[in-house]
């Protein structure tokens, strides 16, 4: 999982103790909180990982890259933030160095004008004030899919999946990361 403090990583370590798991975060007190949380439910063998997610060599040799595997994060609006050439360049060394691995992002795309009509007032705006909310803070960019599909696609992504998650317009993104690489 990229960015940790989801509590995502510590619910699948404790419902699927077969896979390996790994955690990585450029904050070493979101590290500790997470190893911490994910010991109260039994889960200790998850591999945390402290460094900078742009700074991609100083992590990626700790994932195996001969089998298959699965990045995701909820946080890509928020990698946004480095910019967008720093996200085509991630994805562009994920493909190279992880060619058996898929990507996965969690997405609130920004609705066109033509959703409004298809969804509640409050989803509309709920949808919205995500945008606004991180407008305001400074720390994030919501894209719309069809901005999120470019970025992947520059960044060499073999094949992109858009997935709904039936969630408040949330999407799942499976970008699968070897050349030539079909559905899942």
């Amino acid at each position: 999982e990229l960015g940790v403090e989801t509590g995502l990583l510590e619910c699948l370590g404790h419902a699927r103790r077969d896979l390996t798991l790994y955690g990585l975060d450029r904050n070493p007190e979101a590290l500790t909180k997470c190893e911490r949380l994910a010991a109260r439910e039994g889960v200790e063998d998850i591999h945390w990982i402290q460094a900078d997610l742009f700074d991609v060599e100083s992590w990626i040799q700790t994932l195996p890259d001969t089998i298959p595997g699965v990045i995701y994060t909820i946080h890509l609006h928020e990698f946004m933030a480095s910019g967008r050439e720093n996200l085509v360049k991630l994805v562009q060394k994920l493909v190279q160095k992880l060619p058996n691995w898929r990507f996965v992002a969690i997405e609130q795309p920004r609705l066109e004008k033509e959703a409004r009509e298809l969804i509640s007032p409050a989803r509309w705006l709920y949808s919205h004030s995500n945008i606004l909310i991180h407008h305001l803070i400074k720390n994030g960019r919501i894209l719309s899919e069809g901005e999120w599909i470019e970025i992947f696609r520059d960044g060499g992504a073999a094949h992109i999946e858009v997935r709904p998650t039936g969630y408040l317009e949330y999407q799942a993104y499976v970008i699968h990361l070897g050349k030539g690489a079909g559905a899942l």
